[in-house]
């Protein structure tokens, strides 16, 4: 124990405390391998330095730290710090410092950083230097995620992959529209070169591409070559193109301003372009502006001759602004060929040119060329938003399929808001076509055997609006038919078209006749060639909604008066005044006549009814709301009690209160089956809870009975009280001479009488009876 208090061991501990009260700096601390490394950050790590209360950290670009990005920054006691805001796919360096209040310790080691590439295969958790190279890399069905940058393209995919991008733009090369290398042909087609291509030379493939900007740069072909070309060309695979913008696929300013340019009328840009057999895609939500031709291009082959190449797409949700920095020729959506499928959704723009010299009656929203070669396969447009800012050679919908379906789109203000250029079975339904020069053109330059059976309209539920156009004096119609032979000197007759029910905006029958135009008879309403009664009937005028009759529990019957020119009528059924809520199935219920049953209601309930006048001109407006209360539910059976206050000629029949009931009926009889029932007392109406009931004989037995009532019916019986009436009192006795008499007592006596029960016997000394022997005043006896 004595070695423990030694002074060699009190001086090491000595020697131990004082060497941290020096004024020594920290050790220099070791630097360890970074984690989280991404493309522009990394986090820097390091192990602990014994005495230090602060760190330090450089990052360089280089290992002798001349180029930092970090210098000396301090970032407490801590042993991580995120190192930000970096260059994807550099080497860094960095080097740590421990430092107290003594100082400052040396450099510590120094670490080398690769930060990752902005391409990462994310199937594989690889990175690479360019979208190619990721791509090239890649097996089938991975994943690459492309950071936010500038790429330079063309890419070329021919495998099953999903592009991702964020904020990241893929440029045409600065050589795009002069370097053949980058075309890509296919039979029946025209070369083509991309931005971004998928195909597989026809082998089958599945791609994903999506939140890409895609920029052409203005860099489309020189007119010397006879090439198309593309921000994205899909070829033979199946594809989903969402979320992109595609830009710029323009020729160069100098190309596109020259006359040359406009003669060759060679303006083969494309945004977005789908061709040849076996290719499928969906393509939605994509941006697409700056585009020299087409913007979203369905294509099964440049010449026509592909017979049994149908293309498929689903095009939807995509915004198109057509006029951009270049005029010519502009094609919003266009299935050609043997293409088919739908577009819906869709918002196309300012498909609007100038020049009529560049290409005339061209610029169109949504084309259907040529039809389909494959007649099962059809086109079907609906739901989009057509518009131009100015009406030039523009239209809408150019429709030259076979059975295509345009339904339910919004066109504003084309010169041709639907053009149907022999396009057999088509179906124009439930379109709004505002202003511009004529809503809708049926034409036809083929033999006059060739079976049109165009519907523009065709049935109340179907009918367009089209309304705004230019007058008749101006060429403006709401409908023109237009039937000639290809030299377009000769007009064929009769080729029919069902114009029936659409809504032109106007009342009178002469009205109707200026929307209307048959060029080939060179006036309006041409009926061998139209079949367009009625067009239009004056909205009628609300009904005069009249009271509920036929009320029951659970329905009622809503009634209103007929309005002339009215073709059937809407009823509205609620249980709220405001119609806030429906009854199910009674909401906009079509009726024919002026009453309907209103059913599946709730007892003791109030609802509320309103009607429409609807014909082909529209539908008028509300009627006064008529308010119904169902009846309740009847109440009940009531309970019958004893019969109170009863006498010879009366008693009270009583009986319990009923929840719901409104009042009560009373059966009064003498016979117990109320085979006969007391004058005035059969079904009697009764308020309360009892009756007074007279009239009736004494000493009699009698029955009665009840029933509880409401609006809503009657309960059944409820049952019998019996009750015998009181008897007459008997008629007065004749009292006799009495017997037995005695010192103390005697036998009064008295003769019996009829009916009588007992008798009572009073006896006095007084002969007026004003005194009375004891007990003898009153006295109850039995016999006589």
């Amino acid at each position: 124990m004595k070695s423990l208090y030694s002074p060699f061991s009190l001086s090491v501990c000595f020697l131990l405390l004082g060497a941290s009260a020096w004024g020594q700096a920290p050790p220099v601390p070791n630097a360890t391998q970074p984690s989280s490394i991404a493309d522009s950050s990394f986090i820097a790590t390091w192990d602990a330095s014994s005495g230090a209360t602060e760190y330090f950290i450089d990052v360089a670009t280089d290992p002798a730290f001349t180029s930092l990005v970090v210098n000396n920054l301090a970032v407490g006691n801590v042993l991580t710090y995120p190192v930000s805001t970096l260059s994807p796919g550099m080497l860094y360096y960095y080097q740590v410092r421990a430092a107290n209040a003594e100082g400052t310790s040396g450099n510590s080691n120094a670490i080398m950083v690769n930060t990752t590439s902005a391409i990462h295969n994310v199937t594989q958790s690889t990175f690479h230097p360019t979208i190619q190279a990721g791509v090239d890399a890649a097996t089938a069905n991975d994943q690459i995620s492309v950071g936010a940058g500038t790429y330079t393209g063309p890419i070329a995919v021919s495998k099953s992959l999903t592009l991702k991008g964020t904020n990241a733009t893929i440029e045409a090369p600065p050589d795009f529209g002069t370097n053949a290398a980058y075309n890509h042909t296919l039979t029946h087609f025209n070369p083509e070169r991309a931005v971004v291509y998928i195909g597989a030379g026809g082998s089958p493939i599945n791609v994903v591409m999506d939140g890409f900007v895609v920029d052409g740069k203005r860099l489309g072909p020189h007119i010397s070559q006879s090439v198309g070309y593309a921000g994205i060309l899909v070829e033979q695979c199946v594809v989903t193109i969402t979320n992109n913008t595609v830009r710029n696929v323009l020729p160069s300013l100098a190309d596109s301003a020259s006359s040359t340019w406009e003669a060759s009328k060679r303006w083969n840009g494309r945004g977005i372009h789908l061709r040849g057999d076996g290719t499928e895609g969906t393509i939605s939500n994509n941006y697409l502006e700056h585009i020299n031709r087409f913007h979203i291009l369905i294509d099964a082959s440049d010449d026509g001759t592909a017979a049994g190449v149908s293309p498929r797409a689903t095009v939807s949700n995509n915004t198109i602004v057509g006029k951009g920095i270049y005029d010519g020729g502009q094609k919003g959506i266009w299935f050609d060929n043997g293409a088919w499928g739908t577009a819906s959704g869709n918002t196309i723009s300012a498909m609007d040119y100038v020049s009529a010299t560049l290409e005339p009656d061209r610029a169109t929203c949504i084309t259907s060329f040529k039809g389909s070669l494959d007649p099962a396969h059809h086109r079907t447009f609906a739901g989009n938003m057509l518009s131009a800012s100015t009406m030039t050679n523009n239209k809408g919908f150019y429709i030259q399929g076979t059975d295509d379906v345009v339904a339910d789109n919004t066109i504003t203000g084309f010169r041709w808001g639907i053009e149907v250029h022999d396009g057999p079975g088509t179906s124009a339904v439930r379109n709004a076509i505002i202003g511009g020069q004529v809503g809708a053109i049926v034409v036809s330059d083929l033999d006059p055997g060739y079976a049109q059976s165009v519907k523009i309209g065709g049935a109340l539920a179907d009918k367009n609006t089209i309304t705004g156009q230019n007058p008749a004096v101006s060429g403006g119609s709401a409908i023109t038919v237009s039937f000639r032979d290809l030299s377009g000197s000769s007009f064929f007759s009769t080729i029919p078209v069902d114009a029936t029910y659409n809504d032109f905006g106007v009342y009178t029958a002469g009205e109707v006749a200026q929307r209307v135009f048959d060029v080939n008879d060179s006036t309006s309403i041409g009926l061998a060639t139209v079949n367009y009664t009625p067009f239009y009937a004056p909205i009628p005028s609300a009904p005069n909604a009249t009271a509920g009759t036929v009320v029951a529990q659970t329905q009622f019957q809503a009634n209103w008066d007929a309005v002339s020119g009215a073709a059937g009528y809407r009823l509205d059924v609620s249980s709220a005044s405001d119609f806030s809520s429906y009854v199910n199935g009674y909401q906009d219920k079509p009726a024919a006549g002026t009453d309907d049953l209103v059913t599946g209601l709730t007892a003791n309930a109030t609802y509320h009814y309103r009607v429409r006048a609807e014909n082909t001109g529209g539908t008028s407006g509300n009627s006064i709301v008529i308010d119904v209360t169902t009846l309740p539910n009847a109440p009940s059976v009531p309970t019958a009690t004893a019969a109170t206050g009863v006498a010879q000629t009366q008693f009270q029949a009583t009986w319990d209160p009923v929840s719901g009931a409104a009042g009560y009926r009373l059966d009064v009889a003498s016979a117990s089956d109320f085979s006969s029932y007391v004058s005035g007392y059969q079904d009697k109406p009764i308020a309360g809870t009892n009756e007074l009931v007279t009239g009736v004989t004494a000493n009699t037995a009698y029955h009665y009975r009840v029933r509880a009532e409401n609006t809503g019916g009657t309960s059944g019986n409820s049952i019998v009280i019996d009750v015998t009436t009181l008897p007459n009192a008997p008629s007065v006795p004749t009292a006799t001479v009495a017997i037995g008499v005695a010192e103390t007592q005697f036998q009064a006596t008295w003769d019996p009488v009829s009916g009588a029960t007992g008798y009572r016997l009073d006896v006095s000394t007084a002969s007026d009876f004003s005194s009375y022997v004891s007990g003898y005043q009153d006295k109850p006896v039995a016999g006589t």
